[in-house]
């Protein structure tokens, strides 16, 4: 069944409003209502990738097109377009939820894979900053035309299915300031009230791009829209820059940020040992680096099909016979469940292929590995397959004969060789009790010596 959504410009000045109440606010307040909606979930996510910090915003549309904050006691994990039912206290449009009040009634449709995006870009300043940082064209050579342009990022991440196109307008002078307050939805909706009257209807792109010379008073890079109904929104402040795009306009497919585990001298232990870095996966530029997006990103976003996903569940020989950045016909991502937090193990091969062009051979040379819970909208961690080198090594995938091992899962995987186009690994699901191999970790005696004789 489809909904009846509010006007866009309502929800903006709604997001506008709501974006001044602190989190807190709704829990410090003692005389409520309580109310339960059903509805679509908005989430909209902002990065600050110089402290590098960023946070989510939630928000709920009901069936009869009402927009809601809804404020947690911690991050809850929903999915961007899922419809869910709340139970909370309610104070004007901001609804304080307790996750035992949240029941998820269905999961969003994927995005069909194949997409040539239609892009605007209202470029807008301020009655009290008037600054035109820069012209129409250099913006449309950044997003579109450039050879590090997003445009031929996501061509290429997507094997041709996604590209990029649209309009750059502007500037236009709002009727608002930019010295108090973070208002970027109640700018946008100026902003988009100006652009209409030269004829431009946000409704007739699939995403829309403020740009606005760069405030203090907002303090993040870029906000991106995870999900929701075209067209998904994206607002930058005062950076023309690739890098940036690509990572907010990733954000609109509800993808999030790839991170990095740090467990010490091991690669991979209990959560609770490790440290978890949000945006510190270097091979990824939804990490902190202008590279192909990760194997558990493609996959959310259609771009490595199932038939491209081999499972693994005993042990033996297995081989990725595509790199990441190439098209595929078979086996692209080797797939391991990880029993102990409900996710799995996703294995990929790069090379220096394009976007990966510059990335080393410590890493265009071995196998990367990567946890996921499966959930597009959630976190994806590096492990660090070879932790007792030191810090910033960008040495992190497997080499020819180095091990990788789970002791948690009992599971080890070695990298037997690799080729131009393709890497063998060998996978053991170790029984237990394997108390030798809790004493001395990961080493050779975990290949069966027939394996080593079969790839000679």
């Amino acid at each position: 069944m489809k909904w009846k959504y509010a006007s866009v410009a309502f929800m903006l000045l709604l997001i506008a409003a709501l974006i001044a109440v602190p989190n807190q606010t709704v829990f410090a307040l003692q005389e409520y209502d309580t109310a339960e909606v059903e509805g679509r979930v908005i989430i909209i996510h902002s990065d600050d990738f110089i402290s590098q910090h960023s946070e989510n915003a939630y928000y709920l549309e009901s069936g009869e097109g009402d927009f809601y904050r809804l404020v947690f006691r911690g991050d809850p994990l929903l999915i961007p377009d899922s419809i869910i039912r709340i139970r909370g206290k309610i104070s004007g449009q901001q609804i304080s939820v307790d996750g035992e009040n949240l029941v998820v009634i269905r999961l969003p449709e994927p995005d069909p894979a194949d997409n040539n995006l239609r892009v605007l870009v209202i470029m807008f300043n301020f009655i009290n900053d008037q600054r035109k940082p820069y012209l129409a064209e250099q913006i449309n050579y950044t997003l579109f035309e450039g050879t590090f342009s997003p445009n031929n990022f996501f061509q290429e991440n997507s094997f041709g299915k996604v590209s990029l196109s649209g309009d750059v307008i502007g500037w236009y002078t709002i009727d608002n300031t930019n010295d108090v307050t973070c208002d970027y939805g109640l700018w946008s909706q100026a902003a988009e009230e100006l652009a209409a009257k030269d004829n431009y209807d946000v409704n007739n792109y699939d995403r829309v791009i403020y740009f606005f010379p760069s405030s203090e008073v907002c303090n993040w890079a870029g906000r991106g829209q995870l999900g929701g109904d075209p067209p998904r929104k994206i607002w930058i402040n005062g950076e023309n820059w690739e890098q940036l795009y690509a990572h907010e306009i990733g954000h609109t497919f509800s993808l999030h940020h790839s991170g990095s585990l740090d467990c010490g001298f091991r690669a991979i232990d209990d959560y609770a040992n490790c440290i978890f870095s949000e945006q510190g996966d270097s091979y990824d530029v939804m990490g902190n680096r202008y590279h192909h997006l990760n194997a558990p990103h493609k996959i959310a976003a259609g771009w490595i099909s199932p038939e491209s996903v081999q499972e693994i569940a005993k042990s033996g020989i297995y081989t990725i016979y595509f790199p990441l950045e190439a098209q595929a016909f078979g086996t692209q991502v080797l797939k391991i469940a990880k029993p102990d937090t409900n996710e799995h193990y996703f294995l990929e091969y790069r090379r220096p292929i394009g976007f990966d062009d510059l990335l080393s051979d410590a890493i265009t040379e071995g196998t990367l590995i990567h946890v996921w819970d499966g959930i597009s909208a959630s976190k994806t961690k590096l492990i660090d397959a070879t932790p007792k080198t030191k810090k910033y090594a960008y040495d992190e995938a497997l080499s020819d004969g180095s091990l990788f091992y789970d002791r948690i899962n009992r599971i080890s995987i070695t990298q037997l060789r690799h080729d131009e186009d393709s890497v063998t690994i060998y996978v053991a699901f170790l029984p237990p009790p394997c108390y030798l191999c809790d004493k001395i970790g990961p080493i050779g005696l975990f290949i069966d010596p027939n394996i080593l004789q079969q790839v000679s």
